[in-house]
């Protein structure tokens, strides 16, 4: 039986892959900082799968290297999606960016110790299309972020600068790397807690914490999918490219988003905030001039290769959208 060590098993993506894998037949090992959610996740998957032969837990704490060489002993195949958190305030400005190199190279390193034939890195769209966008037309799985754009945050650097480091590394190793690159992702949650980075975007939406908009645009996938294309890259053989862009072609507003949400009884805001006041904002808060940056920016990506490969079909940014807000009002409500 093919077994996989998923990292950081408990997040809002991990768990869809959890799922894909053990639909495929997978047996899955989930790793945790805290055992005590595995409760909660063999609570998910209890109707779905027949979990005592195919799902198993370990503790595993990417940032500490204790425990990696038992944790991957007995596994082919590792799904690297765990991270540091971006929202969490660190001790000093670089130190998410030092953390997430370090804990990726360190997931790289016990895997050719531990003699592990394929490992997917779920990486972000962060690192191939930001920084140079007045310089392209159009990004594909050979664009990097350029890391010398002052205006990047510490996010987009983290991601880009482990994503480079893990290639390097995995030079000449005894197993291969492959890296899944999603945008923003959208779709139904598997948990009863809102984490996730564009979960957390969408709930303060319909929370009303967002009561205007800025001029963003977003290349969206849904998790559903995203999950589908790390089982069906576990199973590819002797891709020709190892980087796959997990995102839409053509990007949407944010301002199509709440369109959307509202057309469907949802009471959201659609007021947009100038694009003057963030700049001048810009000029006083690092944030706004993060922010700046990104305003009216439309990234058209190359994801044919992706189509072709992993057998991805796009499915209607509405039938996601709706998914994701019905699951995330079910978990508020249920919080009454």
């Amino acid at each position: 039986m093919q077994k996989v060590l998923i990292t950081g098993s408990s997040s809002w993506i991990a768990l869809h892959i959890v799922s894909e894998l053990l639909k495929n037949n997978f047996f899955v090992k989930c790793s945790l900082r805290d055992l005590n959610k595995s409760t909660e996740i063999n609570d998910i998957f209890a109707n779905k799968f027949n979990n005592s032969n195919k799902i198993e837990y370990c503790k595993l704490d990417i940032l500490k290297d204790h425990s990696f060489d038992d944790v991957m002993s007995d596994v082919q195949y590792v799904i690297h999606t765990a991270a540091p958190d971006p929202n969490k305030k660190y001790s000093y400005p670089s130190e998410l960016i030092d953390l997430t190199v370090e804990s990726t190279l360190r997931v790289l390193k016990y895997a050719s110790k531990n003699n592990i034939k394929k490992v997917i890195l779920t990486s972000s769209l962060a690192t191939v299309a930001y920084g140079n966008n007045k310089d392209r037309s159009q990004f594909n799985a050979e664009s990097w972020t350029n890391l010398n754009n002052i205006n990047l945050n510490n996010y987009i650097v983290s991601k880009t600068l482990a994503e480079k480091k893990a290639w390097k590394f995995a030079e000449n190793k005894n197993f291969e790397l492959y890296s899944i690159n999603p945008g923003f992702v959208i779709g139904p949650t598997l948990k009863n807690d809102l984490s996730g980075i564009s979960i957390q975007k969408i709930e303060k939406i319909l929370t009303k914490k967002t009561f205007v908009i800025p001029n963003r645009y977003v290349n969206y996938i849904d998790v559903r999918d995203l999950a589908k294309m790390h089982v069906k890259l576990l199973l590819l053989k002797n891709s020709p490219v190892k980087r796959f862009i997990a995102a839409s072609k053509t990007p949407i507003s944010f301002l199509k988003i709440n369109e959307i949400l509202k057309s469907n009884g949802y009471s959201v805001t659609t007021i947009i905030i100038p694009n003057f006041f963030i700049k001048l904002a810009g000029l006083f808060f690092k944030r706004f001039r993060q922010m700046s940056y990104l305003l009216n920016v439309k990234i058209d990506i190359d994801n044919s290769f992706t189509k072709n490969h992993l057998e991805w079909k796009e499915r209607p940014v509405e039938e996601s959208l709706l998914d994701m807000a019905k699951s995330i009002t079910s978990n508020m409500n249920r919080k009454k």
